[in-house]
């Protein structure tokens, strides 16, 4: 069964720590920080007072057959009440990014055969198994985003507990809201949207730094905004803002300099990429409140910044660029992410790269050219 409505957390913990496990658990979607921290919960109830040489099997498809994993599901368990067997793998990896043309479920269909790494009894076999699972396994199955118009992910979607992790930008406020809440600090309200600023597109790296933040306090409960800038490992909002400013501006010469000098700075280049996605598609709602003809204060709320400041400065850069080369420019920052993990070159180079084509084709006055392979870089 699906989850009903939005996956959560807390009733996950609350459910597998009271000993009620589902039978087969389908998590998939593109927040891989959420879907690790809901395995890891899964794997944290299972453990307990389990033998863990056997209590926990992980599996990757790329590297293990099918056939082997299912048998080691259908095997029954001796000497323990309950095991748990976590499969990935399921979906190919794909470098290649773009617009999705409108396609009907037939297409995706034969679009989704080719990304699983099952053929087509294999996919009936998991099915049947979804349907008749052992009494003492718990499946975990994890993978990327899917089709889920594609027949197989509807199937599987339908037999099992299927939880999509996709967030949205208000979702990721909320989220980093609850964090600072539970954490023990007490965050001034500057502070608190400091943090927001830098880790909302970056919450795998949130833990992290609330370590450390709590190190450097020493007992200490209030967190001050000078607390922060002395301590995490987040570049300075003014520093992300020059960034921006000279891709704007079409200044190739610049943009590289501030880059680099934030390379330079030690910054980790994830928190740098995602603090920059996150300033463009603030330009873009605020871009969008302008032709809408919409106030300054009800489009910093939509913004979710602060007005008169930095709203001002937002509104400068909006300025700047078109509709088209912002959604262009956020398309072509987001898949740097991708492109850093599977090109296997420096990935401050690849950041590079995507500067360079982005102020190339705001220079000639067209739109960001395709995402190109890397081989050749």
């Amino acid at each position: 069964m699906a989850a009903k409505g939005p996956f959560s957390q807390k009733d996950l913990e609350r459910s597998v720590n009271s000993g009620k496990f589902e039978a087969v658990y389908f998590f998939h979607g593109t927040e891989e920080h959420r879907m690790k921290q809901a395995i890891s919960t899964i794997k944290s109830a299972i453990m307990k007072g389990s033998d863990p040489s056997t209590a926990w099997r992980t599996y990757d498809l790329a590297e293990t057959s099918f056939g082997e994993i299912l048998g080691d599901l259908k095997t029954v368990s001796f000497f323990q009440e309950r095991r748990c067997v976590l499969v990935e793998g399921l979906v190919k990896k794909s470098s290649r990014g773009g617009g999705q043309k409108s396609e009907t479920d037939d297409e995706a269909d034969d679009k989704e055969a080719k990304k699983i790494r099952l053929d087509e009894k294999e996919q009936e076999a998991l099915l049947d198994y979804a349907q008749n699972p052992s009494p003492d396994v718990v499946l975990v199955v994890a993978c990327g985003k899917v089709d889920g118009r594609a027949k197989f992910w509807k199937e599987l979607s339908g037999k099992t507990f299927s939880a999509q992790f996709e967030t949205t930008e208000k979702d990721r406020r909320v989220m980093i809201a609850e964090k600072l809440q539970t954490s023990g600090m007490q965050f001034a309200p500057d502070a608190r949207e400091w943090m927001v600023e830098r880790f909302a597109n970056r919450l795998s790296l949130l833990d992290s730094e609330l370590r450390k933040l709590e190190l450097y306090l020493g007992g200490a409960k209030k967190v001050a905004l000078a607390d922060l800038e002395a301590c995490t490992s987040a570049p300075p909002l003014d520093s992300i803002f020059m960034l921006t400013d000279s891709i704007a501006a079409g200044n190739m010469d610049d943009s590289l300099e501030a880059l680099n000098s934030l390379r330079r700075q030690g910054e980790i280049l994830l928190i740098v990429q995602g603090m920059i996605v996150r300033q463009f598609r603030i330009l873009l709602v605020l871009r969008s409140c302008r032709e809408q003809k919409i106030g300054g204060e009800e489009t910093a709320k939509r913004c979710n910044v602060k007005y008169p400041f930095p709203y001002q400065k937002y509104e400068e850069l909006a300025a700047k660029f078109t509709m088209e080369q912002l959604k262009k420019s956020i398309c072509a920052l987001s898949m740097a992410d991708s492109k850093i993990k599977s090109s296997g070159l420096d990935e401050w180079h690849v950041m590079e790269h995507e500067i360079i084509a982005l102020i190339s084709a705001k220079q000639a006055g067209r739109k960001p050219a395709p995402p190109r392979s890397y081989q050749a870089y």
